[in-house]
């Protein structure tokens, strides 16, 4: 078939798009789409046009309006095209598209309603609404703002309509004016007293001497006494007047309004038992010192001052009559402020009896010992030998000294840090590795050397040589062996490789240890070498390891009806979107998704080429996600005509009104409802009806309970007690007023007088009457108590209470008393207390040193060093070295009043003056010591350093021969030896005398001058025989005297 050509795309072109010569119309409900292909390529082109008005080509110079295109290409051999698929225009549906009444899915998405038109639709709204900027939406007409609406004085609009009202304080006519309303008419508009109507209100007023109340309708009584009063005190406020009253305490003057305090102490001295203080409105009684009142607040009782703190005292406090005293626990005295109690230090006499230290204690004493001792008894210290509990915590060698001990080791251990641990020498560690090449291991008093693995120990016992271990059986390994220090190692010949035994040689595996053999799929492994290959749907390329993918795709589109897609090694067909892949794997189909759970759609679903799409019905609307409807809400837009309330339903709506409106027969406007004319509105005396609502309110005398309905007397007496002064009596519309027992109501039937009975018969009081606001009261004059009827005064007894405030006696009289003291005391200048005499102003209370007064008596102490002898009073000096209290740690000599310490040779005594301690000698020039000097317990001793042994002197040191320094073992070796030579030999005298002097110098006592003897070489060669035999014989001899030594020394010479 032959390409289309110019002619034939504009007759395919006019056929599509319905061009003729007519009026203005529409486009083809039907939109086609054309497939081209030509020889040398292919390309699909697709072509969209928009539906609506347009004219015919020689009319105008545009037809239906092009959209958009796609185009894909690939190679082909052959030409063909064909229409491929339609779509209806917008507004139609079906194989005949058509018409869609839009008015039936979600109403059109109009407000109000929805008009279908062929292909399209129209919106209006209903009376009161005008159509919206979308034309779709209804929105209120508000009538309000044209002329007010031809309202008189408010005009409110509503949702679709509108009303005239009224302002506060006018009402309604019939024929639709606004007329003032007077509320004085009804219940004289709430008022209390008079109302005054005014313009679109009123106004309440009130009598002179009331004032309105905060609700604007109440007339209250003007209260004189809130502000600034007259009155001195107290000011009562009545109807119309006031009075004044007084506080308790004071009684008003004739001029009614000062008040003037009453002085209790006055009569009866107040009541009170010893002094009465009167102050402003009252008065207080007060007690002497030593004394407090009672719970009547009039008499006195004793205070125990020993309740509280033991009085202050340290240890024991006793109560007395007005006052008290302190005393100490044993082992203290009171001190000088007769409060504290000061410790009495018994160490201070004889020591407390203790051999070394005393440790005084708070009311006691003990002994203590001084490191290195034990308490035998509670006094005695003894020696402590350490060393007998647990070795004295050495771990060898332990010896005890006077006071003390210390520790010592074996050969071949070091004392540590401690002064008890012994711990082995580590020659290791001292000695270069204790010489050993490799490892040293140290042992108790000795170590040993050993060697590295691939080492061996040579026969000097510290030395390690290398092993070959490449001369024994290759050293294990199947090609080469390679000795090196310590060690060796196997390796392989070329090809080959070493295994996980470190001696076995391998073949090596190229594919598995150099990545897959550089092969990108398959390696093949041989001897000394490998090969690549590749896997299904690649080829080997020329470098003969990688492998290139083949394209499928490029042969026919890989046989795919839409889309084909090359994949590394083989390929995939795919389809466009609303298509699906056939089993054959390369064949598309179109999917209809409404015969699957409807294309998800809620209700209606309808399904296009490659596509779907999701309607409503009439009252619901789709959401954004194209798939649910939901119910349309018709109150959202402006009420929807309500004029109050509105309430969707589904795919309608319903109108309501608020409380006290019902629906009109528009179902859409509200209408007043007038409760009062229903059984007065349930008001229990005046309804008053308002729009929408209505109000109760009582009659005069009554107030509107919380239920707004019900009427209720007002309690007068609860407001200012209805400005009764005292008692305040409520009654059904008003209210009396009456007076307390002592009072007379005023002739104002609201005020209060008080009642003097002391006018009348002196108010029956035996001496003085006093009135008092409402009352009155009865009073003694002073020494004298008021009884028991409040009327009759009897005499005092003043020492019956508190024994009168005397220390000690107390003598009653008529209308007084007098206090007197016990022997030993003497009445002070106050009259109540005893003053104790002091003994010890008189001759020292007859004590021979310190007298120390107490209380009511006195006793005699001693200075430090004396002690009080059987009568008390005379002081003798203490012996305490020979009693042994002194606390001396050495000597003690006694003084006079006291002793004295010293200390034996070899200590000094230290600032304490008790304790002696050891003179370190070698402090000083090493304590004359040449080398080492060592400090013991109250003396020293000498040492020297290794290889030197100490002088008679015991200072000086003298270095040992080599001789002397050789082990024992090897110094009785060569005497053996020597004595053997002397058998063998052939001289006898000669050499005999050599071995005798040489045992002799072997044996001899090195460190003493006669021992060491030079024998010359002549001795032995002149004469060896005789002089052998007596030098034998002097040996022999133990004797240590002169004339052996001289004999010795002429043999010698």
């Amino acid at each position: 078939m032959r390409p289309l050509n110019f002619i034939s795309c504009a007759f395919l072109l006019v056929a599509l798009c319905g061009v003729h010569q007519t009026s203005a119309r529409y486009c083809p409900k039907r939109i086609g789409i054309i497939k081209y292909q030509t020889a040398s390529y292919s390309q699909y082109r697709t072509t969209t046009y928009k539906c609506g008005k347009w004219y015919t080509l020689w009319f105008k110079p545009y037809t239906c309006y092009k959209l958009k295109s796609y185009s894909s290409y690939w190679t082909t051999s052959y030409t063909d095209y064909k229409f491929d698929y339609e779509h209806c225009c917008s507004g139609y549906y079906g194989g005949d598209c058509e018409d869609i009444n839009e008015c039936t899915i979600n109403n059109g998405r109009c407000g109000h309603t929805c008009t279908n038109t062929d292909g399209s639709y129209d919106c209006s709204c209903r009376h009161g609404y005008v159509l919206g900027e979308d034309d779709q939406s209804c929105v209120d007409f508000d009538e309000c703002k044209t002329s007010n609406g031809g309202c008189v004085q408010a005009c409110n609009n509503t949702a679709g309509s509108y009303h005239c009202q009224c302002w506060s304080g006018y009402s309604m006519s019939d024929n639709g004016t606004c007329i003032d309303i007077n509320e004085c008419l009804t219940d004289d508009g709430g008022c209390s007293h008079s109302c005054n109507n005014t313009i679109g209100s009123y106004q309440c007023s009130c009598p002179v001497g009331y004032e309105l109340d905060s609700d604007n309708h109440t007339c209250i009584d003007t209260d004189e006494c809130s502000d600034v009063h007259p009155c001195d005190q107290t000011c009562v406020n009545q109807n119309g007047s006031y009075s004044c009253e007084c506080d308790h305490g004071f009684v008003l003057l004739s001029d009614k309004r000062t008040c003037k305090d009453i002085d209790e102490c006055q009569a009866n001295n107040g009541g009170c038992a010893y002094k009465c203080v009167n102050t402003g409105g009252s008065y207080h009684c007060t007690c002497q010192p030593g004394f407090m009142l009672t719970s009547n607040k009039h008499s006195c009782v004793d205070v125990d001052e020993c309740k509280k703190s033991k009085g202050g005292c340290d240890h024991n406090c006793t109560n007395t009559n007005g006052s008290y005293h302190c005393s100490c626990n044993d082992g203290y005295v009171l001190g000088e402020d007769k409060h504290s109690c000061a410790d009495v230090d018994e160490c201070l006499s004889d020591n407390g009896g203790c051999t070394q230290a005393c440790n005084n204690t708070a009311g006691s004493y003990h002994c203590q010992c001084w490191s290195g001792y034990m308490m035998m008894n509670d006094s005695t210290c003894v020696d402590h030998d350490e060393c007998q509990t647990d070795n004295g915590g050495c771990t060898q060698n332990c010896h005890n000294s006077v006071g003390s001990y210390n520790c010592s080791c074996s050969n071949g251990y070091d004392l540590s840090s401690d002064n008890h641990t012994c711990v082995d020498i580590n020659e290791c560690a001292r000695i270069h590795n204790g010489g050993c090449d490799h490892i040293c291991t140290n042992s108790n008093g000795s170590y040993y050397c050993t060697c590295h693995d691939g080492y061996v120990l040579i026969s000097d016992n510290s030395s390690c040589a290398d092993i070959d271990e490449c001369l024994i059986d290759n050293g294990g390994c199947t090609q080469t062996c390679n000795n090196s220090a310590g060690s060796y190692n196997c390796s392989c010949l070329s090809g080959y490789e070493l295994a996980s035994d470190n001696h076995t040689c391998t073949d090596v595996n190229e594919c598995k240890q150099f990545h897959n053999g550089g092969c990108d799929h398959i390696c093949t492994n041989t001897v000394g070498d490998f090969q690549c290959t590749c896997y299904e749907g690649y080829v080997l390329t020329d470098d003969n390891s990688t492998c290139a993918d083949v394209d499928e795709c490029l042969d026919k589109n890989g046989r795919c009806s839409q889309i084909c897609n090359n994949t590394a090694g083989s390929y995939q067909c795919y389809c466009e979107n609303g298509y699906r892949l056939d089993r054959d794997n390369h064949t598309c189909y179109d999917i209809d998704e409404c015969h699957t759970d409807n294309g998800g759609c809620t209700q209606s679903c309808n399904n296009t080429a490659g596509s779907y799409q999701c309607y409503c019905e009439g009252g619901y609307k789709l959401i954004s996600d194209e798939h649910t409807c939901i119910d349309i809400d018709e109150c959202k837009l402006h009420n929807d005509g309500c004029e109050h309330m509105c309430t969707n339903t589904n795919g309608s709506y319903q109108c309501s009104c608020h409380d006290g409106y019902v629906l009109k027969t528009d179902n859409s406007s509200c209408t007043d409802v007038d409760e009062c004319k229903d059984e007065n509105g349930g008001c229990a005396q005046t309804c008053k009806n308002f729009p929408g609502s209505y109000a109760c309110s009582c009659l005069s005398g009554f107030k509107l309970m919380i239920d707004n309905h019900t009427c209720s007397d007002i309690n007068e007496c609860r407001t200012h007690n209805g400005k009764c002064a005292h008692l305040c009596t409520n009654s059904n519309g008003s209210y009396d007023c009456s007076c307390r027992p002592g009072y007379v109501l005023n002739a104002d039937k609201h005020g209060c007088t008080d009642i003097d009975e002391c006018l009348d018969n002196n108010g029956g009081c035996t001496q003085t009457c006093n009135n008092t606001a409402g009352s009155y009261q009865c009073y003694c004059f002073s020494g004298y108590y008021l009884a028991s009827d409040n009327h009759t005064c009897d005499d005092v007894n003043e020492c019956d209470v508190s024994n009168g405030d005397c220390e000690h006696s107390c003598v009653n009289s008529d209308g007084s008393y007098h206090c007197t003291c016990h022997n030993g005391y003497v009445l002070e200048n106050d009259s109540f207390s005893c003053a104790d005499v002091v003994e010890c102003q008189t001759d020292n209370g007859g004590c021979t040193q310190m007298c120390n007064n107490t209380i009511g008596s006195y006793y005699c102490s001693c200075l430090n060093g004396y002690e009080l002898t059987s009568n008390n009073h005379i002081c003798i000096d203490v012996q305490e070295c020979t009693i042994r209290t002194h606390n001396c740690s050495q000597q003690c000599n006694e003084l006079s009043g006291g002793f004295e310490c010293s200390c034996f040779v070899g200590y000094q005594l230290l600032e304490d003056k008790i304790t002696c301690e050891d003179i370190d000698e070698c402090a000083e020039f090493d304590g004359g010591c040449q080398h080492y000097c060592n400090n013991t317990d109250g003396g020293y001793y000498c040492t020297c350093e290794d290889h030197y042994k100490l002088n008679k002197d015991g200072h000086n040191c003298t270095r040992l021969s080599w001789l002397e320094e050789l082990p024992q073992w090897l110094r009785q070796l060569l005497e053996a030896s020597f004595l053997i030579f002397i058998i063998l030999s052939i001289a006898g005298s000669g050499t005999a005398l050599y071995y005798l002097l040489f045992r002799k110098w072997l044996k001899s006592d090195l460190s003493s001058e006669k021992s060491s003897i030079s024998i010359p070489m002549k001795v032995i060669q002149k004469d060896g025989g005789f002089k052998y035999k007596k030098l034998k014989e002097l040996e022999s001899d133990s004797s240590t005297s002169d004339t052996n030594a001289d004999e010795k020394k002429k043999m010698l010479n």
